[in-house]
C-alpha cells in the first residue's frame, strides 16, 4: 500500500514538472518570473587608444594626441568640413600692409578650464614654444608656425603676428593648439613637462584623471564657452586595434578610428555600424611631362578615360574610397568635387589617341612593390592601357629605390599617393618651383597657389580656388585614382551626432550617449 501512495506522488510530481516546463516564467510552485525591459541612458563612452605617450601638444607627434588634444584645447582658428577657415579663439583678424603681418583680436570671454582667463599673453607663449622645438621636429605643428618671424602682445586682447615672407601667412596655420602661459614660468618649461603633463585647455573637455598606460578620463569643462559635455570619454589604451574589434562583443568599447582599406573584413559580424569620410590621402596616376607625348594633354586625357577608377577603389581598396576630380580633398572650400573627372570609357580614349597621332605608344608605369592596393591598381592601369594599344612596362620597386627613381624621373607614369597636411598647401607638388616629382610648369598656376597661401580673405580664397581648381582638371597634370576613405566603427547602442572628420576623429561627440536595452526579471 504505501509504495502504491509513493508511486502515485512521484506520478503526479512528474506532471506537474511537465506542466511546469510548458509555461515559460512559471516556477514549480506557481509563481510567475517575467522578464521586463527598461531602456537605459549611460553617459559614459568608452573609445580605445593604442598609444597616447603625452598630452603636450608642443612636443607631441603621436596621432592618438594628436586627436585626444582636439577635445581638450582650441586654436586661434579652425577648420569646416570644407576645410575653410573659421574663428575659434579669434574674433577678428587684418592683415598689415605687404602681407608680412597679421593683427588678431581675440575673445574677452574666454576662461581655462581651471578659471583663469584666457588672454593675447598666451597666444604669444604659445607661438614661442612651438618655435622653441621649431629645429628639433618634435612636434606636429611645426609647419605651421615656420614662417612666423616674431609675435607681440598689443593688448589684452590683441596680438601682432610676423612672418619671414608674404608667401606663407594664411590663417589655416593658426589652427595650433593654444597652452596657458600661466603654468610655465618660461618656454624651456614646456619641453621639460613630458611624461607627467596634465593639459590645461579651453576646449569642451578637461582630464578628470589618468592612469599611465591604462585609461584617461575626459569629463565636461565647466568654463567652456559653448555646450558643455555632459558626457565622459573613458579612454582605454590598449595593445592594438585588433583587441578593440573584439571588445565591441562584450560592451567595453563604444568606437573605433580605423584606416585600414579592409576594415570592413575586419568587423565582418561585429554588431557595428561603420562610418566612412573622406581622408586627407589621395591616390593618383602622374604624369612625366619631360615626354614629349605625355606633354599632350589629348594623351593624357587618353589615358585617363582609360582608367576604370570605380573598379580600383571596389577591387584594390576594399570600397574604401570615393571619386574626385582633382587631387585636392574632397569639396574644398565647398566646390563640388566628388565625381571622376573621367568616367571610364575606352573608346573615347581610342579616339583621342588616333587624333592626338600616339597611336602604338610605349610607357613604363612605376609603382612602389610593397604596396598591395597600388601594385594591384597599376595592373589595372597596365590592362586598361593595353586595350588602347599602348605597351606598358610595369616597373615595380621597393619603398627606397620607388623614391629614388621617382625624385630622378626615371618614369613615364606612376602610381603613388600622398597624405596632404589639413592647410592643403598643394605647391610641392604643383608648383614650378618646388621641383614638383612630374616636372609640371604653368606660371599662371603658381601665382595662384601662392596667393592661396598669402594673405587674402576666405571669400577671396575661394575664389582663387576655383581658378586653380579649373586649370588642374584641365591640364589633369595628375590623375586623382580615388581619396581613400577612413572609418569610425561605431556600436548599434551609441547615438548622437557622429559625424568624424580626418582631423577632427571626434567631432560632435559632446552630445554622445549610449541607449540599450537592459532585461530585468
Amino acid at each position: 500500500m504505501t509504495k502504491r501512495i509513493l508511486f502515485t506522488l512521484l506520478l503526479l510530481l512528474f506532471s506537474l514538472a511537465l506542466i511546469t516546463g510548458c509555461k515559460e516564467g512559471t516556477g514549480l510552485l506557481g509563481t510567475v518570473e517575467e522578464e521586463e525591459k527598461t531602456v537605459v541612458t549611460s553617459k559614459e563612452i568608452s573609445i580605445p587608444m593604442e598609444n597616447v605617450r603625452t598630452l603636450n601638444p608642443v612636443v607631441s607627434k603621436d596621432e592618438e594626441s594628436y586627436y585626444l588634444n582636439k577635445l581638450i584645447y582650441q586654436g586661434l582658428f579652425e577648420l569646416d568640413d570644407t576645410l575653410a577657415p573659421v574663428g575659434v579663439l579669434a574674433e577678428d583678424y587684418t592683415y598689415g600692409e605687404g602681407g608680412t603681418s597679421l593683427t588678431v583680436t581675440i575673445k574677452d570671454d574666454v576662461f581655462w578650464q581651471d578659471g583663469v582667463a584666457f588672454s593675447a599673453d598666451d597666444v604669444k607663449f604659445s607661438i614661442d614654444a612651438y618655435l622653441s622645438v621649431l629645429k628639433t621636429e618634435k612636434s606636429l605643428y611645426g609647419m605651421y608656425v615656420s614662417n612666423i618671424r616674431s609675435a607681440k602682445v598689443l593688448n589684452d586682447t590683441t596680438i601682432l603676428i610676423t612672418f619671414h615672407n608674404a608667401n606663407n601667412v594664411s590663417i589655416e596655420n593658426l589652427t595650433f593648439p593654444i597652452i596657458p602661459h600661466h603654468l610655465f614660468k618660461k618656454v624651456s618649461d614646456v619641453q621639460k613637462n613630458v611624461k607627467n603633463f596634465i593639459p590645461i585647455g579651453t576646449g569642451p573637455y578637461m582630464v578628470d584623471s589618468i592612469e599611465r598606460g591604462k585609461h584617461i578620463i575626459l569629463k565636461g569643462n565647466p568654463n567652456f564657452k559653448g555646450d558643455i559635455p555632459s558626457n565622459t570619454l573613458l579612454v582605454k589604451i590598449i595593445p592594438g586595434k585588433e583587441e578593440a574589434i573584439n571588445l565591441f562583443e562584450i560592451g567595453e568599447v563604444h568606437l573605433s578610428f580605423l584606416k585600414d582599406t579592409d576594415r570592413d573584413t575586419l568587423l565582418k559580424n561585429k554588431m557595428v555600424n561603420v562610418i566612412s569620410f573622406p581622408s586627407n590621402e589621395v591616390e593618383l596616376l602622374g604624369f612625366n611631362f619631360h615626354h614629349g607625348a605625355l606633354k599632350d594633354k589629348r594623351v593624357r586625357r587618353a589615358i585617363a578615360y582609360a582608367v576604370n577608377n570605380e573598379a580600383i577603389i571596389e577591387t584594390c581598396y576594399y570600397g574604401s574610397g570615393v571619386l574626385n576630380d582633382s587631387i585636392y580633398y574632397p569639396n574644398y572650400f565647398g566646390i563640388p568635387s566628388q565625381k571622376p573627372l573621367y568616367e571610364y570609357d575606352p573608346d573615347t580614349a581610342k579616339l583621342l589617341l588616333k587624333n592626338a597621332g600616339y597611336e602604338g605608344l610605349s610607357l613604363n608605369l612605376l609603382v612602389n612593390g610593397d604596396n598591395n592596393a597600388r601594385n594591384l591598381a597599376a595592373q589595372m592601369v597596365k590592362s586598361g592601357l593595353e586595350k588602347l594599344g599602348i605597351t606598358v612596362t610595369l616597373t615595380a620597386l621597393q619603398w627606397d629605390d620607388y623614391n629614388k627613381a621617382l625624385a630622378a624621373g626615371d618614369f613615364d607614369l606612376y602610381i603613388g599617393g600622398y597624405k596632404i597636411n589639413d592647410t592643403y598647401d598643394m605647391r610641392p607638388v604643383l608648383h614650378s618651383l618646388s621641383k614638383n616629382p612630374i616636372n609640371y610648369s604653368n606660371p599662371t598656376l603658381d601665382v595662384l597657389l601662392d596667393q592661396m597661401q598669402s594673405s587674402m580673405s576666405t571669400d577671396k580664397k575661394r575664389a582663387t580656388f576655383e581658378k586653380v581648381h579649373k586649370i588642374i582638371t584641365d591640364e589633369i597634370p595628375y590623375y586623382c585614382l580615388l581619396y581613400k576613405t577612413y572609418g569610425l566603427a561605431v556600436s548599434n547602442d551609441l547615438k548622437g551626432n557622429i559625424d568624424p572628420r580626418f582631423n577632427i576623429i571626434y567631432h560632435g561627440c559632446q552630445n554622445w550617449s549610449l541607449v540599450y536595452e537592459k532585461t530585468e526579471k
